[in-house]
């Protein structure tokens, strides 16, 4: 395609198809050879139709130039989680698994049957999820770091992940399928007592403990990204389950990867996040808890100045009479300046007192 020449109706169309099937397709090995990872790394997700057709006829008028690797990231290709795993590299669509549906209505996840040997019997249903937001370079080191826990007890069961080319924006993330999230729990279960929400919280600060030991920064802190699950003696057991926005302490975030209403002030703000970041999105999944409803929900369309100015001056919601008792925690949760919020020791112990 001459990139110096005007587009026809039938180009527009046949571009446009293309960037359709860009954004829905989760395929490890796509059909269409312009379906490819380099094309991931160059188009955005999220374009309007004039953007889509500039950035597909740029990327073909560019005959396919290979994406250099990212510099000072690690070339491992794959990861083990589960150390039972007996193979050393992706396992392919239709020789290893097969395809089931998707997860939801709006999920990037897939749920596939894993074929013998690869299946087992903990593990006879895989979840598969390809990333894709521009913060796939942290994703991928924080997916390294969940590697070295010991402790994996308090993440969703992941079992591999591998990158699908030399570049680390593109990869995939297999976990055995287990569980509730948190989201469906609450909704099919009575309105809960303060004593099951502080009992949550404590659960979720232990696995908050984990990630700090490692420096990671979770930030997705909603129910919908939390797995729940009652054992064999009826204790709820809580897990985290969606790193796909996490990164490493002292990156800067991209907004794009979450909802602006749920990011800490110096998110908002374009500064490095820290290990603070997370305790102001555990005052979000406290409210949540307590309300059932996301933390300034009504308020996720103003403009990024307005909600900052709000969070300084309106500090937080106010917390529903049954629960005021835990009111307290909001403030520790929500300062608006990092260094005054409290540490994920500190926020136990208080919630032990309850």
């Amino acid at each position: 395609m001459d990139s110096s020449k005007p587009l026809t109706d039938i180009h527009h169309t046949l571009l446009l198809c293309m960037y359709d099937h860009f954004v829905s397709c989760d395929s490890l090995t796509c059909l269409f050879p312009w379906c490819c990872p380099q094309l991931r790394l160059y188009l955005p997700t999220k374009a309007t139709k004039e953007e889509a057709i500039t950035h597909l006829k740029q990327w073909i008028a560019s005959s396919f130039v290979e994406a250099n690797p990212v510099p000072g990231i690690s070339l491992q290709n794959f990861i083990k989680f589960d150390q039972h795993i007996e193979f050393d590299c992706a396992p392919r669509e239709g020789q290893a698994w097969v395809s089931l549906c998707m997860m939801g209505k709006f999920s990037k996840a897939r749920l596939v049957k894993p074929q013998s040997p690869f299946a087992t019997e903990s593990n006879q249903y895989w979840v598969l999820k390809r990333p894709l937001n521009d913060n796939m370079v942290a994703a991928w080191e924080v997916y390294l770091q969940l590697a070295q826990l010991k402790n994996l007890s308090s993440v969703t069961p992941l079992l591999w992940a591998a990158r699908l080319t030399d570049s680390t924006r593109d990869f995939i993330v297999c976990s055995a399928l287990e569980g509730v999230c948190l989201h469906e729990y609450l909704q099919c279960n009575e309105p809960l007592t303060s004593d099951f929400v502080v009992k949550i919280m404590m659960k979720l600060s232990v696995a908050l403990g984990h990630l700090q030991t490692m420096n990671i920064v979770y930030l997705n802190w909603t129910t919908k990204n939390i797995l729940v699950q009652k054992d064999l003696r009826g204790d709820l057991s809580v897990k985290l389950i969606n790193f796909d926005a996490s990164t490493i302490v002292g990156q800067v975030m991209d907004m794009s990867a979450l909802p602006v209403h749920l990011l800490p002030p110096e998110v908002l703000c374009r500064k490095p996040v820290t290990l603070s970041s997370d305790l102001w999105g555990m005052g979000c999944v406290l409210y949540e808890l307590t309300t059932l409803r996301p933390v300034w929900h009504e308020k996720r369309h103003l403009p990024i100045p307005e909600l900052q100015d709000m969070m300084k001056t309106y500090h937080h919601p106010r917390p529903p009479d049954v629960h005021w008792s835990l009111r307290p925690l909001y403030t520790l949760c929500w300062e608006v300046d990092p260094s005054k919020r409290v540490d994920v020791v500190r926020f136990y112990i208080l919630l032990s007192q309850y």
